[in-house]
Formats: C-alpha cells, sequence, structure tokens
C-alpha cells in the first residue's frame, strides 16, 4: 500500500508504509479527477462529479492524498485544504471492499503530518449520523465544536462541525 500525495503547484510524492518519500513524475489531474469522482461514485448519495473534483484539485491551496494498492489501484483518498494556518479536511473515502483495513488512518497519518508543518488549527464537517468518520476523527484528536442543524435538504442530515489544535511541537 502506498500514498501518492498531489498538489497542482507543488510536486507528487509517495509515502511507502515506513513513510518513506519519493519524488514521482508529475501526473495530470484529468486522471486524479477520474479515480476521485469514481470512488466518490462508490462511498457517497452525493458524489462529487469528475468535473467538480477537477475544479478543485486546480486551486493551489488544495491537496489529494490517494491510497494505492500493490498494483496502482486506488483504493482510498483524501482532500483537504490548507490556507494561511487553517486546514479542513474536505472529502476522505475508502472503497467499500477495502474498509476495515486500516486505509482511512492511513490516509488520515499523511494528512495530519503535512497539516502539522504549517497549520494551528484543522476543521472539518461530518454528517451528524456517520459514527465511522466520526470515530476515525476523534481517535485521530479531533473534538465536536458545533452542530450545524437544518443545513442539508434533511433534516437528519445535520452536521458536526469537529476541531483539531496542532500545538507548537507538532502534537
Amino acid at each position: 500500500m502506498k500514498i501518492v500525495y498531489y498538489n497542482c503547484e507543488i510536486t507528487e510524492q509517495a509515502v511507502d508504509e515506513n513513510q518513506n518519500s519519493c519524488v514521482l513524475a508529475a501526473g495530470t489531474s484529468n486522471a486524479y479527477a477520474q479515480r476521485v469522482a469514481q470512488m466518490e461514485q462508490d462511498s457517497f448519495d452525493d458524489a462529487w462529479t469528475e468535473a467538480m473534483v477537477a475544479d478543485s484539485l486546480a486551486q493551489s491551496y488544495n491537496h489529494l492524498w490517494l491510497a494505492e494498492d500493490d498494483a496502482g489501484i486506488p483504493c482510498g483518498y483524501l482532500l483537504a485544504n490548507v490556507l494561511g494556518d487553517e486546514t479542513e479536511l474536505l472529502r476522505i473515502a475508502v472503497n467499500p471492499e477495502c474498509r476495515k483495513d486500516g486505509i482511512g488512518q492511513l490516509l488520515m497519518d499523511a494528512y495530519l503530518a503535512f497539516a502539522r508543518i504549517d497549520a494551528v488549527r484543522g476543521l472539518l464537517e461530518v454528517r451528524h449520523g456517520n459514527g465511522a468518520a466520526k470515530h476515525l476523527y476523534e481517535k485521530n484528536g479531533y473534538h465536536l465544536l458545533a452542530c450545524r442543524k437544518n443545513y442539508y435538504k434533511h433534516p437528519d442530515e445535520d452536521a458536526d462541525i469537529y476541531e483539531i489544535a496542532f500545538t507548537e511541537n507538532g502534537e
């Protein structure tokens, strides 16, 4: 399993299981957009389209971590932005057939290591009823900040806002 990092204005890197990094040849955002859009379709009722993903990847402040198996097949991804000293986890998904294999945690580890370099605070929004995601976030140091009621079309889709604070020593 490897985690591929992509940002259109920085570089592409691979991070293996031992957290070793190496620079890879630059890819196109369209190839990544296709991969992410397919995982979106497999994971969410409100999936982002390929165009939406491509638009997001075109923004220099957005960052993508893509988990691939040994054959290069995408298993999961995490999309986040970093603006100044704040970061926001925008989307994370693991293909249904790959869930419960620790891929979500690998993605979080790569993202949080990157975020701790410059960010002071991280935010994310999760649907109130998404217990698996909330467990992952809480396990990684996020805490509930607020609940956004009646934000979505259906009342049962309230959103919880989570926050994580990064200290000066990187924790």
